[in-house]
């Protein structure tokens, strides 16, 4: 059965994906993991990266001898697989990506950072302040400081550049929704563009948060993808 890796976007963490890896274990054996600093790992202390996630992502792949899979990533989980694809040896099948921003500005960022304050939150939408307790427990608010700071290096220092991107090899499939509200279908058709073995995705009335994805649609669509791979 071929292997397939979930990773989880910012503010986020494994928990979030169980759905669509309970529909997709028919299919594969699925593997997912925390990433420092959020869910089941948020009492680790750390500044958070794309480099620091990578490198966790190779040595998930490593330790658990996970020999050529897919990966699917989610927001920022898509980001992190495609850098690790250009930065490590790992033998990776293909990349399915969704709702990944890729233009990454200073400008960009400082829009994302102003609304990730923990008291904003609590006061005007603390539905939201609720999911992040349950998912990361009371260092929520720890989890939304260190995710503003990484966002903000990001805006300034992004690692995916058309310099790179038109190096990445393997097959790759970007995916946006219609309605989000973070990621443009031109920001994520340009990446589409310079990677010459991809394909583009557009979901229509589907927004940004994972969790309110509809799992059966995306799940088809992360088979019927992958399918065309299987050995």
């Amino acid at each position: 059965m071929n292997k397939l890796i979930l990773l989880h976007g910012a503010l986020g963490s494994s928990s979030q994906l169980k759905n669509l890896a309970d529909n997709l274990s028919k299919d594969f054996e699925v593997y997912s993991f925390d990433f420092s600093g959020h869910g089941s790992k948020s009492k680790t202390e750390c500044d958070f990266s794309i480099r620091l996630f990578a490198d966790e992502l190779d040595r998930f792949i490593i330790e658990n001898e996970i020999n050529n899979p897919f990966i699917f990533g989610y927001s920022m989980g898509g980001y992190v697989a495609i850098y690790h694809q250009l930065e490590y040896n790992t033998k990776i099948k293909a990349i399915f990506t969704l709702a990944t921003k890729f233009d990454w500005t200073a400008e960009n960022a400082a829009k994302e950072v102003r609304l990730m304050d923990a008291d904003i939150i609590m006061q005007k939408v603390p539905k939201f302040a609720d999911e992040l307790k349950s998912v990361h427990g009371v260092r929520w608010t720890n989890v939304i400081s260190k995710t503003a700071a990484f966002m903000t290096e990001l805006g300034y220092n992004p690692l995916l550049k058309s310099d790179n991107l038109i190096q990445l090899q393997i097959p790759l499939l970007v995916a946006v929704g219609d309605r989000d509200n973070m990621v443009t279908i031109d920001e994520t058709l340009n990446v589409h563009k310079l990677v010459t073995n991809s394909h583009l995705h557009v979901f229509s009335n589907m927004i940004h948060p994972i969790n309110k994805v509809n799992t059966d649609r995306l799940a088809n669509e992360v088979k019927l993808y992958f399918s065309k791979f299987n050995t």
